[in-house]
């Protein structure tokens, strides 16, 4: 691969009229023109040198990529591309090489669906069918035989859908170490309203992910997020080590780096790829703190920072930007969110956003993204005024001073109403508990009782006995006392009574952020709840999570 050994090259990008673009390709495209010499990625090689890969290796790479793919799958490249299939993507290569494939099966016109690999065969059984793919494609034989137990449970089911094969992906050698002949792809007109990527959700309120499909006009909306507003990341690095091209914020990088010049920090390319191994939080971790606070900024989104780690690394100088959106509303955020020292918990909106802030009635707002001409968000789901829009389920606080920055309070469904009426929000005690070293996650309950209870899964997954709870509890008991004491309403407290622990035959199903799914957990644990107030009281959610299991 073409390497540059200065930096300069970051000081001369040339900056794309992204008003004379309609999609992604054509700015690929066009960088390979005009700006050759600029990296798409940087990374260092075994000796510790740095290097980059330029448009003028990763665009020919991505064209190089895409004839892989349309022989392999039998594609006529000068077909109108709405005659190509869906085709889903398992994938655990390195950045570089799942980055390129990307971009070239972008260019080729396919509706692409990246898939977590992390899925069981079930759940990606249930994704190729209502993603309607007909092919799948691999990096890896494991990956091999995961979507093979997926296509086996999709037959197996009486299911009419079928999967024409399950198909290997280039490898890096592939495309940037073999022929240098540059062979491009015959240009394909693309209409803005056709659909370029379906894209999963993270499935934290269901059994299964939803399916989402993201056109080439939303992608190429995305593509101006870092371009207008502050401009703070034009011409930037951005370290993303630990980036999956199946979630969201890895695909915007896709969008962002050829329309500003952001340029992608990742890991060598490699087989099998690097795996970032965080063996210690960087929150407790003197020397990494002080190394990311000489950076412009830490970016982060998906999934929050607890309060206390945050509070603790912004009180050491590291900028903390937090970055929020969905896949099904699209990137809302500004990009980034200004530096806003010890207010690191809270962002402001991107200027292309349409978004109301629907008051509860406790102090906190419903976000609700509307359509407008710089935003189509991907979903649809609700009527604000007369007007269709996307009803996010997210509760944020504005802040006190600023006007137009807002904090994540916690999800609407993670409210709980006491018998009494008061609503408490369950998300906002569990981080709290969380906080604690020996435990994982923690679920609270109580809807329609007279108090809160929550089930706690502790790090250690040693079974116990019964009789040994009360220990457990004892020795998490002056963590849940000091919360109640010093961060919550009485009538929000956790008697010590109310715990119970996860049991070794029903653990904690998670989402694909991490984060307990609350429907699931309930519905696993009614007979427990039933037990501690002594009567049976169905949670909403427990119908919820029942629905989601027929």
């Amino acid at each position: 691969m073409p390497s540059l050994t200065t930096p300069h090259c970051y000081r001369i990008f040339k900056e794309p009229q992204l008003s004379r673009f309609t999609s992604i390709p054509d700015i690929y495209d066009w960088n390979f023109h005009n700006n050759p010499d600029y990296p798409v990625f940087t990374y260092q090689n075994d000796q510790g040198r740095r290097l980059f890969a330029s448009y003028g290796a990763v665009v020919p790479a991505a064209h190089k990529a895409a004839f892989h793919v349309s022989n392999t799958l039998g594609l006529d490249i000068s077909a109108d591309r709405g005659s190509y299939p869906t085709v889903a993507l398992l994938t655990t290569a390195d950045t570089v090489t799942t980055y390129t494939t990307l971009i070239g099966m972008l260019h080729l016109g396919l509706l692409v669906f990246p898939i977590s690999p992390r899925f069981s065969p079930q759940v990606i059984a249930h994704l190729l069918e209502k993603s309607n793919a007909t092919a799948v494609l691999v990096s890896d034989d494991w990956l091999h035989g995961l979507a093979s137990n997926a296509i086996d449970i999709l037959m197996n089911s009486g299911s009419k859908h079928r999967i024409s094969g399950v198909f290997f992906l280039p490898q890096y050698t592939d495309l940037y170490e073999s022929s240098s002949i540059i062979k491009f792809l015959p240009k394909k007109e693309m209409n803005t309203e056709t659909p370029a990527l379906l894209v999963h959700t993270s499935c934290s309120t269901s059994q299964y992910p939803k399916v989402i499909a993201w056109t080439v006009g939303m992608n190429f909306q995305q593509a101006r997020g870092p371009a207008t507003g502050t401009r703070e990341l034009v011409g930037k690095v951005l370290g993303c080590f630990a980036i999956e091209p199946f979630h969201g914020i890895g695909l915007l990088l896709l969008f962002w780096m050829p329309s500003t010049g952001i340029t992608m920090g990742t890991f060598r390319p490699r087989s099998p790829a690097v795996v970032p191994k965080p063996d210690a939080e960087w929150s407790t971790d003197n020397t990494k703190i002080d190394f990311l606070a000489k950076m412009q900024g830490v970016l982060s989104g998906g999934k929050a920072i607890r309060k206390a780690a945050g509070d603790l690394l912004a009180s050491r100088g590291v900028s903390l930007r937090n970055m929020y959106g969905s896949t099904e509303s699209g990137h809302l955020s500004a990009v980034p969110s200004p530096h806003l020292d010890r207010d690191w918990e809270y962002f402001t909106l991107h200027q292309q956003c349409k978004v109301e802030f629907d008051p509860i009635g406790d102090g906190s707002f419903h976000a609700i993204v509307l359509p407008s001409v710089t935003h189509d968000p991907p979903s649809l789901n609700t009527m604000f005024g007369e007007n269709q829009a996307y009803a996010t389920g997210d509760l944020f606080f504005p802040h006190p001073h600023k006007p137009g920055y807002w904090k994540f309070f916690g999800r609407m469904d993670a409210r709980i109403m006491l018998s009494s009426g008061l609503v408490v929000n369950a998300s906002h005690i569990e981080e709290h508990i969380c906080e604690h070293e020996d435990i994982l996650a923690a679920v609270v309950f109580g809807y329609a009782r007279p108090r809160l209870g929550v089930i706690i899964h502790l790090k250690s997954d040693c079974p116990f006995a019964p009789e040994e709870a009360q220990l457990k509890r004892d020795k998490i008991w002056p963590h849940i006392e000091k919360m109640n004491k010093c961060n919550l309403a009485k009538y929000s407290c956790i008697a010590k009574e109310m715990i119970i622990f996860t049991q070794p035959g029903k653990p904690f199903p998670y989402s694909q952020k991490g984060a307990p799914r609350r429907p699931a957990v309930i519905i696993d644990y009614q007979a427990e709840i039933d037990a501690l107030y002594g009567s049976p009281m169905l949670d909403p959610l427990f119908f919820r999570g029942a629905s989601l299991k027929t």
